[in-house]
């Protein structure tokens, strides 16, 4: 009964962990989309995780969760992040 507990509950946990990363990865295709269609954007400049962290197109938190969840970045224009 009780492995069974734990597996259950580790199941929920995996579970919450993809969706937060899902939800996460959204978010943040949303802000480099909003960043990429500013007047003023340079592009150039929002090519890795550290870029748009340091431009405050997104969160050190939202950083963290994607490189936690291991995201993959496009090379397309505006870059967009995908669960692995």
């Amino acid at each position: 009964m009780t492995l069974a507990l734990v597996l259950t509950i580790q199941g929920q946990m995996k579970r919450v962990e993809s969706q937060n990363l899902k939800a996460t990865v959204a978010t943040v295709n949303s802000q480099i989309e909003m960043a990429y269609n500013e007047p003023d954007a340079d592009k150039k400049s929002l090519k890795t995780i550290p870029d748009l962290v340091r431009e405050g197109v997104i969160t050190d938190a939202q950083a963290k969760d994607l490189e936690k969840g291991k995201a993959t970045m496009s090379g397309d224009n505006p870059p967009k992040f995908k669960v692995p």
